[in-house]
């Protein structure tokens, strides 16, 4: 956790201090209406040492286009200085740290590139009258539009304004959010968890008090019954014939073998 602030942090340095090389693609678009004998202006974000770029793509209006005047100044000299004015040798003092005078729609479109020295306020202006320069354009006065793009750095203050907000929304809610999401994991594992203890509670036999508890243990493998030996019937031994002779003369009887005595009577016989 440590270690994600420390990113966040480093983030939103770089993205405050970083500025990007300038580049159309960078440059802020812009329309203006100069209506007759007037000029508008567009004030500027500078650092000191970074250029600033402008484009000037499209001039004119309804019916034809005639030129016009473009210059960079301090604020000052642009609101002390400059008028709409014919030229007069002793008011004038204006004095443009860029100019453009003249510029007419077969120059477009018109790029250029101005470094400012000093920290100062400074504004780009587009004048649409007869000043009071001698150089400056005059002839025609009548309402047109000027189309631009300029690359300041308007452009990287509201990046890094977007990313410290974006950094500062992070800062503030990222606890909360980290927090609920941890939450929710434990939760999540908890529930799960006793699901498993349910599932083996229901697996487990109930122990009655007083009966003896078989240890469940590994069962030994299914054997198949073993086949008797056959065995021989039984043969009952063989009775011997009891032999009967005739008494010899005399009247005498002899025992048969075996034991046996003649029946009663002292006869024998078949």
């Amino acid at each position: 956790m440590r270690g994600f602030w420390i990113l966040v942090s480093l983030l939103l340095v770089t993205s405050l201090a970083s500025t990007a090389s300038a580049d159309r693609t960078d440059a802020i678009e812009g329309e203006s209406i100069l209506e007759a004998d007037s000029y508008d202006a567009v004030y500027l974000l500078i650092e000191v040492g970074t250029p600033v770029e402008v484009w000037i793509e499209g001039l004119g209006n309804s019916s034809n286009s005639h030129p016009i005047d473009v210059y960079i100044s301090t604020t000052d000299a642009y609101i002390v200085d400059h008028s709409c004015s014919t030229y007069d040798e002793d008011d004038a003092n204006f004095q443009p740290l860029y100019l453009k005078e003249g510029l007419t729609v077969s120059e477009l479109p018109f790029h250029f590139s101005w470094t400012p020295e000093i920290d100062d306020e400074y504004v780009l202006f587009f004048d649409n009258c007869d000043n009071n320069r001698e150089s400056d354009y005059w002839l025609d006065t009548s309402q047109l539009w000027v189309k631009y793009a300029v690359d300041d750095q308007t452009d990287e203050l509201t990046e890094g304004i977007l990313a410290f907000l974006g950094g500062s929304l992070l800062l503030c809610c990222g606890g909360p959010i980290c927090l609920l999401v941890v939450i929710v994991v434990i939760i999540v594992v908890m529930n799960r968890k006793k699901q498993q203890q349910n599932v083996m509670a229901y697996q487990t036999p109930v122990a009655i008090p007083g009966q003896p508890q078989a240890i469940p243990g590994a069962q030994p493998a299914y054997q198949a019954p073993a086949v008797a030996p056959a065995v021989a019937p039984a043969v009952a031994p063989a009775v011997a014939p009891v032999q009967q002779t005739a008494p010899p003369p005399g009247g005498t009887v002899i025992p048969p073998l075996g034991g046996q005595q003649p029946p009663p009577g002292g006869q024998g016989g078949f």
